[in-house]
């Protein structure tokens, strides 16, 4: 059940660096 969560932290940050680019 952490894979989960794993990919939602993973997809928030790659959300975050598409943002700041």
């Amino acid at each position: 059940m952490g894979i989960l969560e794993k990919i939602s932290e993973i997809e928030k940050e790659i959300a975050r660096t598409q943002k700041n680019k």
